[in-house]
């Protein structure tokens, strides 16, 4: 049984070394699942970092009002990419690859947004 585990990882061992090399080129198209959950996870981050730089650029109230408009955007966020997989068409892996793509557009905007936010008053 060991020896089976073993042969099996093995042999997948180098297509998921293969498709972590292409996720990392920077003309990429993102086309399968993992590349476009890695993209989501780096962007996710990004929009954390500015959202962060931005509550501790701002007052009490500002605070409060970001805190209320990210809660209210995340709603927004998850209630468009689920509109976005059934609008797709598609069901199972492509249908989640388009509502993913979504989501990373949706936050790669946040974050442009939240870096406009920071880059003038932020209060």
């Amino acid at each position: 049984m060991r020896l089976l585990i073993t042969l099996v990882f093995l042999i997948t061992l180098p297509s998921f070394a293969w498709a972590e090399g292409d996720c990392k080129k920077p003309d990429a198209r993102h086309e399968d699942m993992g590349c476009a959950v890695e993209k989501f996870d780096n962007a996710d981050k990004t929009l954390n970092e500015a959202y962060r730089a931005l509550l501790a650029k701002m007052n009490q109230d500002g605070k409060a009002k970001l805190k209320e408009a990210q809660r209210a955007w995340i709603q927004f966020r998850d209630a468009d990419t689920a509109l976005a997989y059934q609008n797709s068409g598609e069901s199972g892996s492509l249908g989640g690859l388009i509502a993913t793509n979504h989501k990373v557009y949706l936050t790669l905007e946040r974050t442009r947004e939240l870096k406009n936010f920071l880059n003038t008053n932020g209060n």
